[in-house]
């Protein structure tokens, strides 16, 4: 899709709301390695790779690379909404130029940037930093896509700054272990100007199911969106399932058969419809359809969920 202009302000990219599909015409669907919509992000040198695999009403996932070797996305970026990292692989660093604080972030860990905060990735490393990321409600407003930092970023021992003045937020070491607050209050976040890196240890973990019982690590959890880490055992189906909102899964290691309870199916069936999702690919469910999850293998799967807005 092309992006539509807008004078005097920056590009509003024509597809959000509405990629692959229409808002009324939602519907499950598979998305391979391959799949989704390519860009170039930045300015100048400094731009990272991205792909857009999806854009609804109440949440868009893409993934972007960052090259070894000190590189970085330029302008700072901010969204109409929070944004939610899995780290794939790699290790790099978030910065905050409103603290002027640096999170250091690694595979396996989660990020959540609130809404409105300001930020900008960094790998140091001498591997390429990999992610995936999901944004709730969406990812930029009707003014477009924000090219501007307000004011100076606080780097050390600049002008701009006394580093010894810079605040340090108690926040992520006083975490509020309870959903729809995890690990915080949402919009007392967004007005906080934190960021919160989540790595597997730090996560608020519940079993969930009747019949079958799966563990769900959460890394958060508020009036936008809950994501995290979802474990599904060797020889396992999960409970039928829907949410009061889209959800997407990333599969980060194994493969997760997604059972569909559409027009088509029927629990009497001995053969039923599935959707295989191998590691690296994703798999989207619209608000409201029920749907399962399925394991035939002998060892275990893992796989993240965005839900939004309602799990």
């Amino acid at each position: 899709m092309k992006e539509q202009k807008t004078s005097g302000k920056p590009n509003v990219p024509e597809w959000m709301g509405r990629l692959p599909f229409e808002p009324d015409r939602k519907r499950p669907n598979l998305f391979k390695r391959e799949d989704g919509m390519t860009r170039l992000y930045g300015k100048g040198g400094n731009k990272v790779y991205t792909r857009t695999f999806l854009s609804t009403d109440k949440l868009s996932a893409s993934s972007f690379k960052v090259a070894p070797g000190g590189t970085y996305f330029e302008p700072f970026d901010i969204h109409a909404g929070d944004e939610v990292y899995y780290i794939i692989s790699g290790k790099g660093v978030i910065f905050n130029p409103y603290t002027g604080l640096a999170y250091p972030m690694q595979a396996g860990d989660m990020v959540w940037i609130p809404k409105g905060v300001w930020h900008q990735a960094y790998n140091f490393e001498d591997e390429e930093l990999s992610v995936s990321t999901a944004f709730a409600p969406k990812m930029w407003g009707d003014e477009g896509i924000p090219t501007r930092l307000d004011g100076d970023p606080l780097f050390y021992k600049t002008e701009a700054t006394d580093w010894l003045e810079i605040p340090r937020h108690s926040s992520r070491q006083d975490f509020c272990m309870k959903l729809g607050s995890f690990p915080a209050d949402g919009p007392a976040a967004r007005q906080s100007q934190e960021i919160f890196v989540l790595p597997p240890e730090r996560r608020l973990s519940v079993i969930h199911g009747e019949a079958n019982r799966m563990l769900v690590s959460f890394a958060v959890s508020n009036d936008f969106i809950h994501a995290g880490v979802i474990t599904i055992p060797g020889r396992f189906e999960s409970d039928v399932e829907s949410h009061g909102g889209d959800e997407l899964i990333y599969v980060a290691e194994g493969s997760v058969s997604v059972v569909v309870q559409d027009e088509s199916y029927s629990p009497e069936a001995v053969s039923v419809k599935r959707y295989e999702v191998n590691e690296g690919e994703r798999f989207f469910v619209p608000e409201s359809v029920r749907h399962s999850y399925v394991n035939l293998s002998g060892t275990k799967a893992k796989f993240v969920f965005f839900t939004a807005p309602e799990l």
